[in-house]
């Protein structure tokens, strides 16, 4: 794929994506509070400069060179290794932020601090990933002598004329610095990639239309930006585009014209923006779609066509305050949609249907979705039963489902799940029979009333948090949680002790403790005690 979405002219592009994420507080916090190889990231910061420097002569060279095309390739497929580092990072802290959140305000510096020593492997992995980057950039820079590549200098009489060559322009976070974007910018005739994102700027200048070899527009964070360009459809060369976190409430007119777009992070469907405009694109990647209450034919969402894209990742988001008229014709909505079976993770929000998610949605393949791991639901008023296929989900890992008040039950055959956040499901029921806990890691249930914890062995479960539910949780047997790292009980009305029968090893990983369970006392709770752990805190 890094072949199909870089090609020479976007490799500089490309790199300063590299850079300004190398570089961000969050990756570099990342690094020093997993305590990973700082030095690493220098590394590689310092390896894509020098690779950076061959980028112009490469370009030129490899029409007439096919071992320097060769050689662009190669770089392309190690830059491209470095964005899926950063992209595992990004949702790594993502993630936990999530789970974060989720936990009392007094406590959650403590999970916060709890989940940054729980995911060993993922650093590891990280680190490794970091270090084989590395020594592939390092390799292909020392092939320059070989290949008669030469860094980059400019010729001119000043500035002016080294400006005017400008690949790459990145302005973003200068919030209140940059509140309006000049004319003058279409005189960057050779731009490639421009990052506007966490600027003020309230409109881009049509002029902007005429950087004809414009690559990236990125205008995240802009959040007073009201509109797209209406002719940003003559950005023909145009393959990424970015701007979540802004006002913009429809596209362009003419938007399904940007054949060469590969990545769009969002669309909004608008009566002035069909749909429709999707079915031309060639997308990767994510893509969230917004108000999709304003798909009014049914067959406009078939002809988006997103089961024949490259998505991997896609958001269907409806006005959370939204009433369906036509029920029967919203599901039809949604089923036309036809999400490619590649996804890897699908979140619908505010979908207010009592049919919910049904079979017409997965498709008629035996195995409908065999790539996602993540998936959820969310504000999902009217859901009461899920529909699901035996053989729908086989690699799901990650499950999310919050605010869904009338769904009654989870499907049987979620057997891989490693993480379930179930949080304001009013009528959710679940039984022994449904729930396989023997890959579970993280459970974090949250005023669900309805919902019973089953007895029986959780063998992987690293850290279990429960409020306002479980009212048949009366004793919490520890014997059948042998991992766990961190407990969190809160408003769990009926507990009245918390037991360990054997006193051996099994809780030599419970690090973290914390009840809210004033009307007991502490001692009833407490009976057999942590002595074989290694307990850090405890908060009553």
């Amino acid at each position: 794929m890094a072949a199909e979405l870089v090609g020479g002219a976007l490799l500089s592009a490309f790199l300063q994506v590299a850079f300004d994420r190398l570089a961000s507080p969050k990756v570099v916090d990342f690094f020093r509070g997993r305590k990973l190889d700082e030095k690493l990231l220098g590394k590689l910061h310092i390896t894509l400069h020098s690779i950076n420097s061959l980028a112009d002569d490469a370009e030129q060279k490899q029409f007439r060179d096919p071992y320097v095309k060769a050689w662009l390739l190669a770089v392309n497929d190690a830059v491209f290794d470095a964005e899926v580092l950063l992209d595992e990072i990004d949702y790594e802290l993502i993630k936990c932020n999530v789970e974060a959140e989720s936990a009392p305000q007094s406590l959650t510096s403590k999970v916060s601090n709890f989940f940054d020593s729980t995911f060993r492997s993922f650093n590891k992995k990280i680190n490794s990933g970091m270090r084989e980057v590395t020594e592939k950039l390092e390799y292909l820079a020392k092939q320059k002598g070989a290949l008669g590549l030469k860094k980059c200098s400019y010729s001119g009489d000043g500035p002016d004329t080294k400006f005017k060559f400008l690949r790459v322009l990145s302005l973003s976070g200068y919030v209140d610095l940059i509140t309006e974007v000049p004319d003058s910018v279409s005189a960057l005739k050779h731009l490639r990639s421009l990052d506007l994102s966490y600027t003020d700027i309230q409109k881009l200048p049509d002029s902007i239309c005429l950087l004809f070899n414009l690559l990236i527009l990125k205008l995240n964070g802009c959040l007073y930006l009201e509109e797209l360009p209406s002719n940003i459809h003559k950005l023909t060369k145009l393959q990424c585009l970015e701007f979540e976190d802004t006002k913009v409430t429809k596209m362009p007119m003419h938007f399904g014209e940007l054949k060469n777009l590969h990545l769009l992070d969002a669309f909004r469907v608008h009566s002035e923006s069909s749909i429709k405009q999707l079915g031309g694109l060639n997308l990767h990647g994510s893509l969230s779609i917004y108000q999709v209450q304003n798909i009014v034919n049914p067959l406009d969402a078939l002809e988006a066509n997103l089961k024949d894209k490259h998505l991997v990742e896609l958001g269907l988001i409806w006005n959370s305050n939204h009433v369906p008229n036509d029920a029967r014709e919203e599901k039809e909505v949604l089923e036309n949609l036809q999400p490619s079976i590649h996804l890897e993770h699908l979140s619908i929000w505010s979908y207010h249907v009592s049919i919910g998610v049904s079979d017409g949605f997965y498709g008629s393949n035996s195995s409908s979705f065999a790539s996602m791991e993540r998936l959820s639901f969310r504000n999902m008023k009217e859901w009461e039963e899920w529909e699901c296929k035996t053989t729908s989900f086989p690699r799901l890992q990650y499950l999310f489902v919050d605010q869904c008040c009338k769904l009654k039950g989870l499907p049987e055959q979620l057997i891989h799940l490693k993480n379930i956040f179930i949080g304001g499901c009013d009528e959710l029921t679940i039984s022994v029979n449904n729930m396989d806990t023997s890959s579970l890691q993280f459970l974090n249930i949250n005023s669900c009333p309805r919902v019973n914890i089953p007895i029986t062995a959780f063998n992987s479960l690293e850290v279990m948090r429960i409020t306002h539910g479980c009212p048949s949780l009366i004793i919490f047997p520890l014997d059948f949680f042998p991992k766990l790292r961190t407990l969190l009980l809160f408003h769990c009305q009926n507990l009245q002790r918390i037991s360990q029968e054997e006193t051996h090893n099994h809780l030599k990983e419970l690090q973290y403790v914390a009840l809210n369970l004033s009307h007991f006392p502490v001692k009833d709770y407490l009976h057999g005690g942590y002595k074989k752990s290694k307990l850090k805190q405890r908060q009553i």
